[in-house]
């Protein structure tokens, strides 16, 4: 009866301390389910950033491509005053010179700009790639979450039991215990 009793008592604080250790993993699961919703709320707010900076850069190009398209009129004009004003031929020539200067510029600032485009691109989707992750993540914890819901479900059940079970072998030891005092006296 006082091993079985022993048994009792160490499933009770077996199943105890089980229990204890569902409400941390439980603690835990809310500590990072909160953790996640936080990151996720960042990540969107770093997307809206990159969408605004994405749309500036846009109208940056737009307004780019205006500048470059009237510096080209400009060029085109400024080569027909340099033809028709200049005779010589050597003022001509540094005049044309300093024109592919500026269209070299001009490429190289369009070369920029698509690498730039490129750049967003790409940051946009590795955005993208994380927060999936995360959703991903956080679908997980909750499934986490339901089972050990479930799983405390079934262990208290078994736990009343057990502690029925302790409380009725406690009397049964207290009216052995009576009854072996009464045969001895």
């Amino acid at each position: 009866v006082n091993e079985e009793a022993k048994r009792v008592v160490a499933r009770q604080e077996e199943l105890s301390k089980q229990s204890e250790l569902l409400e941390l993993q439980w603690e835990d699961l809310e500590k990072n389910r909160e953790l996640f919703k936080k990151e996720s709320e960042v990540l969107n707010g770093e997307i809206l950033v990159l969408k605004q900076k994405r749309d500036q850069l846009e109208e940056d190009s737009q307004m780019f491509e205006t500048q470059n398209q009237e510096l080209i009129e400009n060029i085109e004009k400024y080569l027909e005053d340099v033809r028709m004003l200049s005779q010589s031929r050597e003022n001509l020539q540094k005049e044309e010179e300093l024109l592919e200067r500026r269209a070299q510029e001009i490429e190289d600032l369009q070369n920029t700009q698509t690498q730039i485009k490129i750049q967003l691109e790409q940051e946009e989707t590795q955005l993208t790639f994380l927060k999936d992750t995360l959703t991903e993540q956080a679908k997980q914890l909750e499934e986490d979450q339901v089972k050990l819901n479930q799983q405390k479900l079934l262990l208290e059940p078994e736990l009343q039991i057990l502690q029925q079970k302790k409380e009725k072998q406690g009397q049964e030891i207290l009216l052995l215990e009576k009854v072996v005092k009464t045969q001895e006296d």
